[in-house]
């Protein structure tokens, strides 16, 4: 059944020996009850771009209160449940857009209560960007708690928990897993918040539910002592807001992959997508523990900091104030620029860390970044990964290694290449806003084309290309750690025809106190590449595993510009043919080649001495031989 809600109009709900079932009481007979609720007026979401939603759920809490007009009290099965806390309840659900507890503005306890939510929802009446469909949403500056609590979905974009409009929520010590489902025939994929129930496959991955999803401005989510679980896509996310906070504490996340690892040559312990998306939001990972198929972090914008989980963690919450001044956003309208700041007291009460460190164990990549993003990584923390311990696909960013292990199978530390997305292409209509800036027309698309295609064989050296720079900058610094592998700027090459700048970007390295490199760092051409390493310059969306995919040769095209500079008593052991366009050697720092190896530095083809306390700029030719 496809609810069309007129406003004001009741919604009709079946439950049967506590089960919320399909709308079919001549199935069930005399054990069926109906229960009318209100429906939202307006919708308690942030985004409204699907227009107003038939949201159901068992429990609704508004305003500090039980909604009676708006709760399928039958659906409500033992335990307790007041004005504050709902404790011991099991919820069982089986239509796709049934949702266990949704909460607006109110402070509220679930405690030792049972989610399960065993649909067949195909994607046509659920929305993870509103909530609609979730297990327990909420919205309107809401307090949510969970502790010892199971849930579990199955079903297409079905997350177990969903945060909106400046909410908090805490998960401990609780168990969800997200199963996901099989997608409507007909499916576009897309990134377009109204009609998006899959990944974009441009992002090299595939799923179908996303375990949770974080919204809104200065919304929080905290998971401390939890074991997490998503079939494929994503196990946690954020999307769509800003200013946001994520707190994840001595907790595992895991892709399952039932069903979707067989064929994708590059898995092998666990499903394909991401362990978490970070957009918009501040995101801090004390003792966590990734287990993930393709990334273990995925970023466009935001930033993310990992440790251990030493001492006590003290989740917070931003606060935006308004300036009086205002300026015109990326995509068109007149906005007002806000003032941000964090607020001094905790969300929740501070975390006694169990003093874990941070793990990444990807059969992919550690860290794939597609927009400007901050990466910290300190304490202690470990990435394991088959692949490029970083994918940054022509961004700028600031990444910074301290205390920390790295540990990339392909023996590539950073891996910098042109945009796919650019590669693939699609269709997109932006918002479109009045002159007082609401919003009368939201986006549509991007609706991604199902190919992937570039020329065969190495850009700029089998093929004349027209290089042009982005202005973005990768800033990679090394201080307290022993690093082997090598870095690798591939980016540039597409320019004419990607929008109104290129993807040349520049990669400032810094190796610093207590730094140790052994590898290359070096400009380089790419191109893609099969499993078994074979050149594979077109192949389609069902093949999404092959993005990402690269091989490099050392090569300058006038905008993968690098920067090397050795600082304190950094140490930089290099490894092979290495093409850099400024050379920095602090006083106190060392560049030497392995034993039995020279070094030998050209500079705009003349060979120049290499001595410390010195800079080279121009086309430099650092060679180990």
């Amino acid at each position: 059944m496809d609810y069309q809600i007129p406003f004001g109009e009741k919604l009709a709900t079946l439950v049967v020996d506590g089960v919320e079932r399909e709308l079919n009481a001549a199935v069930y007979g005399d054990n069926a009850v109906l229960v009318l609720t209100d429906a939202f007026d307006p919708s308690p979401a942030d985004f409204t771009g699907r227009g107003r939603e038939p949201y159901r759920a068992a429990l609704s809490v508004e305003h500090g209160a039980v909604s009676e007009h708006r709760s399928v009290r039958p659906a409500l099965v033992g335990g307790q449940v007041s004005d504050s806390a709902m404790e011991g309840v099991r919820v069982h659900s089986t239509t796709p857009n049934f949702g266990h507890v949704i909460v607006y503005d109110s402070d509220y306890t679930l405690k030792g209560c049972d989610f399960l939510a065993d649909t067949e929802s195909d994607g046509k009446r659920v929305c993870d960007f509103n909530g609609y469909g979730s297990l327990v949403c909420a919205f309107g500056g809401s307090r949510v708690t969970l502790e010892d609590c199971t849930l579990e979905s199955r079903g297409v974009a079905k997350p177990v928990v969903f945060a909106d409009g400046g909410s908090n929520v805490l998960l401990k010590n609780c168990t969800y897993r997200c199963l996901g489902g099989t997608l409507y025939p007909g499916y576009q994929n897309s990134a377009g918040f109204t009609k998006m129930v899959a990944p974009p496959w441009v992002l090299g991955i595939t799923g179908s539910a996303r375990g949770t999803n974080l919204m809104g401005s200065c919304s929080t989510m905290t998971l401390a002592g939890c074991d997490c679980y998503a079939n494929d896509w994503g196990v946690v996310s954020t999307d769509g807001g800003r200013e946001m906070a994520l707190y994840v504490v001595d907790s595992t996340l895991t892709l399952i992959g039932a069903g979707t690892m067989e064929g994708n040559p590059f898995v092998r312990r666990y499903g394909p997508g991401y362990g978490v998306y970070v957009a918009g939001c501040d995101e801090f990972f004390y003792g966590a523990r990734f287990q993930v198929g393709t990334y273990g972090v995925i970023s466009t914008g935001g930033s993310v900091t990992m440790r251990s989980s030493h001492g006590q963690i003290v989740p917070r919450q931003k606060v935006l104030t308004p300036t009086g001044i205002y300026h015109t956003a990326f995509d068109g309208h007149r906005e007002e620029v806000m003032s941000v700041d964090w607020k001094p007291e905790p969300v929740f009460d501070p975390i006694q860390g169990q003093g874990r460190a941070t793990v990444i164990e990807s059969d992919g990549w550690g860290f794939m970044l597609h927009g400007n993003s901050k990466i910290s990584l300190e304490d202690g923390t470990v990435c394991n990964s088959d692949y490029a311990s970083f994918l940054v696909r022509a961004v700028g960013a600031e990444i910074s290694i301290d205390h920390s292990e790295l540990h990339p199978g392909d023996g590539i530390l950073l891996q910098m290449i042109d945009n796919d997305d650019k590669a693939v292409g699609g269709a997109f209509t932006p918002d479109i806003y009045d002159d007082e800036g609401n919003l009368i027309q939201p986006h549509t698309g991007p609706i991604f084309n199902h190919e992937f295609f570039e020329h065969p064989g190495f850009p700029g050296l089998d093929y004349d290309v027209s290089p042009s720079a982005s202005g973005e900058v990768v800033k990679f610094r090394l201080t307290h750690c022993d690093l082997t592998g090598n870095l690798y700027n591939a980016t540039g090459y597409r320019g004419a025809g990607d929008g109104p700048r290129g993807q040349g970007v520049v990669l400032a390295v810094t190796i610093g106190a207590g730094a140790r490199l052994s590898g290359s760092i070096s400009a380089a051409t790419a191109r893609h590449i099969d499993e078994k390493g074979l050149p594979n310059n077109l192949f389609t969306m069902e093949q999404y595993y092959y993005l990402g995919h690269v091989e490099n040769r050392p090569w300058f095209n006038g905008v993968n510009h690098i920067q090397v500079t050795l600082e304190a008593d950094g140490v930089w052991t290099v490894l092979g043919e290495n093409r850099l366009s400024t050379l920095t050697i602090g006083p106190e720092a060392r560049l030497q080649a392995p034993e039995g190896l020279t070094l030998t530095l050209t500079v705009d083809g003349e060979e120049a001495p290499l001595e410390p306390g010195r800079t080279y700029d121009g086309g430099l030719i650092l060679t180990a031989s």
